[in-house]
């Protein structure tokens, strides 16, 4: 008795039998990725494809659905992304994320310790320092990226506090989610929750695991936070 016929008897068994079928699909060697219909979708499509049509098909309706909904929704004034609070709008400017030190190594292509220099010389104008302790010996550095370009091309850089704060929040906004500010600040999420227990940014919600769980910030406390860490002379200014 050859391959072929051993799998066509165990196809037929199958037939009798649901409840085997996936296992005898599996025994046969034909990969099951029709939910147990592997071997009649096999000698379906053997013909002339039918499946396979049968299946774009369904494939292109769905797709040409989703496009009318989404038409239908645009043509309506639907909002193409919800917020799923409402007291955290949408950001009217686009956010930039700070950069480490070793993220701003290659593009300046030099090392650690001329990154460094640069800061300390102004040329690399705002960079903060995020440590839990400002006052230590170790540094948390984060740099404002634009900053580097006007480096590179050796130009004094004329980028204001305002401006920086304004590409971190987002635009003027009351408050913050947490989550848009660790990823703003590129931190982990707990040292962000360490700077928040310790009275350097104001949470003026709780916290908690699961969705919605963010503790919301207020953006205030935020700049103020940042206007204070600016390394190495901090910003006194009013804003």
């Amino acid at each position: 008795m050859n391959t072929r016929q051993t799998n066509q008897k165990r196809y037929d068994r199958a037939r009798r039998n649901p409840r085997t079928l996936h296992s005898n699909t599996r025994a046969a060697g034909i990969k099951d990725s029709g939910g147990g219909n592997a071997l009649r979708n096999t000698h379906r499509t053997r013909g002339h494809g039918a499946g396979c049509v049968a299946g774009g098909a369904s494939i292109s309706r769905t797709a040409q659905g989703l496009c009318e909904c989404a038409t239908a929704s645009e043509s309506a004034g639907a909002r193409s992304v919800v917020c799923p609070r409402a007291d955290l709008a949408q950001p009217t400017t686009r956010r930039t994320r700070l950069l480490p030190i070793r993220g701003a190594m290659p593009v300046l292509d030099v090392g650690e310790d001329c990154v460094l220099r640069l800061i300390e010389e102004g040329k690399v104008r705002w960079a903060f320092n995020l440590a839990l302790l400002p006052g230590g010996n170790k540094k948390l550095l984060r740099i404002f990226p634009p900053c580097l370009a006007d480096c590179m091309a050796g130009r004094e850089c004329e980028t204001k506090f305002e401006q920086v704060a304004e590409r971190l929040t987002g635009g003027e906004r009351q408050v913050l989610s947490a989550h848009s500010c660790y990823t703003a600040l590129n931190v982990s999420l707990t040292h962000f929750y360490h700077l928040v227990r310790a009275g350097e940014i104001k949470a003026v919600s709780a916290w908690n695991s699961g969705p919605n769980g963010s503790a919301r910030i207020c953006a205030r406390s935020f700049v103020k936070f940042l206007m204070r860490r600016a390394w190495p002379v901090a910003v006194t200014e009013a804003f």
